[in-house]
């Protein structure tokens, strides 16, 4: 497992929460919140499929620390 890799999951990782913590705090809108967690459903939808419907030719590697089926889930959240 390479530094690189964990190094950018967890700065992806604080970055999400950090804007749902402004989303709920400083904004004090839930619907802003929802709009993030929407957009992270989306991402995780988009990616999966992205890497289904390549017939195999599109995959990631073993290195990230969170995969869902067959994305990380930090290439998810960005």
């Amino acid at each position: 497992m390479q530094p690189s890799f964990i190094g950018m999951e967890f700065m992806s990782w604080v970055l999400f929460i950090i804007c749902s913590w402004h989303a709920l705090r400083v904004v004090r809108s839930r619907q802003r919140f929802l709009e993030l967690v929407m957009a992270l459903v989306f991402g995780v939808l988009l990616e999966e499929l992205n890497v289904i419907l390549s017939g195999g030719f599109y995959v990631y590697g073993r290195d990230f620390l969170i995969i869902l089926d067959q994305a990380p889930l930090s290439i998810c959240i960005g």
